[in-house]
């Protein structure tokens, strides 16, 4: 039996893309470590004053948990449904962070900004 192999044939010399090591680089993003280390700390400013707002309440340990598990909860549905709604929101780092801290406003918000840009 003769075997089929499952890569077309070609001429030496050209590049497919996907099978070689250079297509791979296309894709990567490098971030400078400027951009970064603004990042972390926006991210530690808003969760110190994300900390300050839910301990001023009675239970502020529950406060935390169903704002974020309420965030997470609609990021997940909407991401779920997204085919049906024609707008996802992509769950990364970013977006996760932002759920968890803002809870259901914080994803309206994205959704709100998807539909815009």
């Amino acid at each position: 039996m003769q075997e089929k192999s499952l890569m077309p044939l070609v001429k030496p010399g050209i590049k497919i893309p996907g099978l070689t090591k250079e297509f791979g680089n296309l894709f990567k993003k490098e971030r400078t470590p400027k951009v970064e280390a603004i990042s972390i700390t926006l991210a530690a400013i808003s969760l110190f004053f994300y900390l300050r707002i839910c301990g001023s309440q009675k239970k502020p340990l529950k406060s935390m948990l169903l704002n974020s598990l309420s965030g997470l909860t609609v990021l997940v549905t909407i991401s779920v449904i997204s085919g049906i709604m024609g707008c996802g929101i992509a769950v990364n780092h970013a977006t996760v962070f932002l759920s968890t801290t803002l809870g259901i406003p914080g994803v309206v918000g994205m959704v709100l900004i998807k539909f815009i840009l």
